[in-house]
């Protein structure tokens, strides 16, 4: 690790497992549109059912895609409200672009499960990636702070993996469009 890696740190309002501040609420409901059909890879808009409405409730994430699953990565833990959501009702849909997918999301539990969704999802590194880096950490992007921040949020938040149904996973869950 160079000198520079090692002074460099993140801003202090992406620490795991803390409540969400208003400002990243607000963040969600501003980029919700732009995550829903921006031509990024990576991010996405899932759709959970919520746990005492009864009513779709739509997130911004950070979804990586391999093969048939799905992992995501609960950054403010238990703060999360989709999280209680999906512990209540774990069916959900994940709409990537234009695409709609359904599923039923689960936490990951310890084992070879969570080591290869970890390597997915902190080793997955996007074009969206770099301004997501440059909002959270200081100083100018790079790849390894991005694969550290990511790596960060994957330890100290609630790691999600989504089994998508069907051969493919594109069918839209009933009640969840």
């Amino acid at each position: 690790v160079s000198a520079l890696q090692s002074e460099s740190k993140p801003r202090t309002n992406i620490v795991a497992g803390a409540p969400v501040k208003w400002r990243v609420k607000a963040l969600d409901v501003i980029l919700r549109p732009w995550f829903a059909h921006g031509p990024h890879r990576g991010m996405a808009v899932l759709t959970t059912v919520g746990r005492r409405s009864g009513t779709p409730r739509r997130h911004c994430v950070r979804a990586i895609r391999k093969g048939d699953p799905v992992y995501l990565v609960s950054i403010p833990g238990n703060h999360a409200s989709w999280v209680s959501n999906i512990r209540a009702n774990p069916r959900v849909s994940l709409q990537v672009r234009r695409t709609t997918l359904a599923g039923t999301a689960r936490e990951l539990g310890h084992g070879s499960e969570r080591d290869e969704a970890k390597r997915a999802y902190v080793g997955t590194v996007n074009a969206a990636d770099y301004i997501e880096c440059f909002l959270h950490w200081r100083g100018r992007p790079a790849r390894w702070k991005i694969q550290r921040l990511h790596e960060m949020w994957f330890d100290g938040g609630i790691a999600l993996v989504i089994d998508l149904d069907g051969p493919e996973g594109s069918a839209a869950s009933p009640g969840l469009a």
